[in-house]
């Protein structure tokens, strides 16, 4: 059970940080293999703690553009809207509780303080497994999904930015974690905090802010607006130009093969 909480954790992680993903699969096929398929992690990397301590700088320098925000895409919702669902899956025996409450940037909408998590009734750890239990009356609402999804108030408005939040959530935020990964006073010999831009990163940012101006979309804009969105990806452009681009790493070994 803990390798495959681990996994999923990884596999979000990767999704939302490209400058962390390991290699592409050459043999992947979307929408014929799971996404956990993507990627190629059979690479050795060396456990050290100055490695762990490079990755907690990489973090903790980041610059927002460098996420991308809606790893599944900007109409999930429209296409899924199941993905509003709030409460727990069930499948056979493993239940999971699903609260996208927690990361509504992640379906294009303004963050704020979400709801109390859903937490277990009771749990226990014998020795090989950690079975837990949730309230009954949260456990019926999957035999009925559909009408216990997010609503529109709930969900708030979409974003302008992918990283939009709103005033009372960043209160919220740091009232119940810290800001920084690393101990400034531990910083790994020979690290420098330069930001390098991911090439994906980059593009999902233009696509994000090319969205509202698609044939489909832009007539419920007037043109000021319409400019507005226009001007936001040239930006991102000019950063892109600018910018220290990370090449991805099967290409890099690409180029000391050669």
């Amino acid at each position: 059970m803990s390798r495959a909480i681990f996994g999923r954790t990884m596999l979000g992680f990767m999704s939302i940080f490209p400058m962390f993903r390991p290699r592409v699969n050459s043999n992947f096929r979307p929408g014929e293999h799971p996404r956990a398929m993507k990627w190629d992690v059979q690479t050795y990397t060396a456990k050290l703690l100055t490695t762990l301590q490079g990755h907690r700088w990489r973090l903790d320098s980041m610059k927002a553009k460098e996420v991308i925000w809606m790893p599944y895409g900007l109409d999930v919702v429209e296409n899924y809207p199941l993905t509003l669902y709030h409460g727990c899956i069930r499948h056979c025996c493993i239940i999971e509780p699903y609260m996208p409450d927690r990361v509504l940037r992640q379906f294009g909408f303004v963050q704020t303080p979400p709801m109390t998590p859903i937490f277990p009734s009771n749990e226990y750890k014998p020795a090989h497994s950690y079975p837990v239990e949730y309230p009954e009356a949260i456990m019926c609402f999957w035999n009925d999904p559909t009408s216990h999804c997010l609503s529109q108030k709930r969900i708030g408005d979409f974003v302008q930015n992918p990283w939009d939040f709103s005033a009372d959530y960043r209160q919220w935020f740091l009232q119940r974690t810290h800001p920084k990964v690393q101990n400034p006073d531990h910083a790994p010999n020979g690290y420098q905090t330069r930001h390098q831009l991911n090439a994906e990163a980059l593009l999902h940012l233009i696509a994000h802010y090319l969205r509202p101006v698609y044939p489909e979309t832009r007539s419920r804009l007037t043109l000021e607006q319409q400019y507005h969105y226009f001007d936001r990806a040239i930006n991102v452009l000019r950063d892109f130009e600018n910018a220290q681009i990370i090449e991805p790493q099967h290409a890099q070994a690409q180029c000391r093969r050669k």
